[in-house]
């Protein structure tokens, strides 16, 4: 069962049956409450990785906030391809929705 393992009782000994010889250990059943499963193990690791991912995110956002608001971000964005646009808090919003999307897809898939 999960959280038992066997607690050795007493002395080993040897035992002679039907002309064989045996090793014989006394067991009993001992039943571990502390323990954590596998699930549960498991099941707070995924929720280490979806809490450190939306940290993440909240930094991203951060970060592209301030970045979207310096002159040289200004800049390099009117000189970039006009398919990406150049209206930097309309490439803030799409970075942070695609970073949200991929965030809260883990979170879902792994709840």
């Amino acid at each position: 069962p999960p959280l038992c393992h066997y607690q050795v009782v007493g002395e080993p000994e040897y035992a002679f049956i039907q002309g064989r010889s045996f090793f014989m250990v006394a067991v009993r059943l001992n039943v571990n409450l502390r323990s954590s499963t596998k699930e549960q193990h498991e099941s707070r690791r995924r929720l280490e990785y979806v809490g450190t991912s939306r940290n993440l995110l909240l930094e991203i956002q951060r970060s592209l906030e301030l970045a979207a608001q310096s002159d040289a971000s200004q800049r390099k964005l009117q000189q970039m391809p006009s398919h990406y646009g150049n209206d930097a808090q309309k490439m803030k919003a799409w970075l942070v929705d695609e970073c949200s999307k991929i965030v809260n897809g883990y979170g879902v898939r792994d709840a």
